[in-house]
């Protein structure tokens, strides 16, 4: 997950820890390219700072990358495929990058009380990129995203800065106070740290004495082969979410088999007004990779490495769709006048009609007459007061393009 390595005090046994950025050698395209930012403000953790700009910035929105050990963040670009993305949708990136003087194998120091804290070392540093990117362009949303040192970055983000930061999505992370030195980092990364939601909840609020306000969601994402990052890190990531929002750890739906993928498991787990504050993937035997989809359908993207994996899915897609900054072509509309007394009516209909037909799969919740059913338009109703539906999209050839679990309920 994360190497841990300060200056010059190296753990050289765990050299190999990479992350999902691996591909630093490749050539990139000259639109792909990132800027350089010299001067961006206090910068107490030392860190250098890349980003990218489409040629048309209609969305006012930042998603914040972070690459793992011994990558860079041109690199991380490359396998990720953020730039594409980007590029064709219209929102920034902002690539925090290590620098050798703070770690010889370039991670993110996830480990180290000064980096953790909110007003000095790298999380102060990565604070100062985001708000100058916000200022400099007029951006509004933030969203954090990173994979082994850079998900336990990310992590730490989320917890120092909730005000600033709207979702996080984590691969092959770990929970914010897992470990306090370098020496303590190898027994979080082998899944020997384990805490109640409520102590791994009161670290994380203990960043930010009297604050009371909400937190970002958040996406977890994790392989079940990880030999860096075992996956009991996954699970007590969920404790220390479930608990910050105040929900309980019982997944309120588990979908198997998800995207038709038989490696995939997702959970997700709701509060009373049908929101998704936590969620977990779950990867089949995936090691210590991002799932990528180079020769994909539909959502074609990523580029396999050491450290990451041809799975079918493009995932950096499918965190793009969750973030709101890639369209998904589902969408709800949600009608309190409904025909039934006492019961809403829920339209789900095709952002994209031309994409192909719906197939609507009720999880729990009250009964719809009809279980299933697909069409280009469907209408639902409720007679509880929360309805979970699963939303598949596929094409005239049956292949899925978009999976998706989608809520009904008061609050929405």
């Amino acid at each position: 997950m994360f190497l841990p390595m300060r200056r010059l005090t190296i753990l050289m046994a765990v050299s190999t820890l990479l992350s999902v950025c691996v591909s630093a050698q490749a050539t990139t395209a000259t639109n792909s390219k990132l800027l350089s930012q010299k001067e961006f403000g206090s910068n107490p953790g030392n860190l250098r700072m890349y980003y990218f700009l489409p040629d048309s910035l209609v969305q006012k929105k930042l998603v914040v990358v972070l690459h793992g050990c011994s990558q860079t963040a041109q690199s991380c670009a490359q396998q990720t495929g953020w730039n594409d993305l980007a590029r064709a949708q219209g929102f920034a990136l902002l690539y925090p990058e290590q620098d050798l003087l703070n770690n010889v194998n370039t991670c993110f120091n996830w480990f180290n009380p000064e980096d953790q804290d909110t007003a000095s070392g790298e999380a102060a540093s990565i604070r100062s990129m985001m708000v100058w990117m916000k200022k400099r362009y007029a951006l509004e949303e933030v969203y954090v995203t990173g994979l082994s040192a850079g998900a336990a970055m990310a992590n730490i983000l989320m917890v120092n800065f909730p005000r600033l930061i709207t979702k996080g999505a984590l691969f092959a992370g770990g929970p914010y106070g897992a470990a306090s030195s370098a020496l303590d980092a190898p027994k979080a990364m082998n899944g020997k740290v384990t805490k109640t939601p409520q102590q791994w909840a009161e670290l994380a609020r203990n960043a930010n004495p009297g604050y009371n306000g909400a937190y970002p969601q958040v996406a977890i994402f994790q392989g079940t082969g990880d030999m860096v990052v075992n996956k009991n890190n996954a699970y007590e990531l969920v404790k220390q979410w479930t608990a910050l929002h105040q929900i309980d750890t019982v997944a309120d739906a588990v979908i198997a088999n998800y995207w038709n993928n038989p490696r995939i498991t997702r959970k997700i787990y709701t509060d009373s007004s049908a929101h998704v504050p936590v969620q977990l993937m779950l990867f089949s035997k995936l090691s210590h990779a991002l799932p990528v989809d180079p020769n994909g359908v539909h959502y074609r993207g990523g580029k396999t490495g050491m450290f990451a994996t041809d799975l079918n899915f493009h995932s950096t897609a499918w965190v793009a769709q969750w973030f709101g900054v890639m369209p998904s072509g589902v969408q709800i509309n949600v009608n309190e006048s409904g025909s039934n007394k006492g019961a809403a009516s829920y339209g789900i209909r095709l952002v994209q009609p031309d994409l192909g037909s719906l197939e609507c799969f009720i999880i729990s919740g009250g009964d719809i007459g009809e279980p299933t059913r697909t069409s280009k338009s469907v209408l639902l109703f409720r007679q509880k007061r929360i309805m979970i539906y699963r939303v598949v999209v596929k094409n005239a050839q049956g292949n899925i393009l978009s999976d998706q679990i989608e809520f009904a309920g008061e609050g929405i």
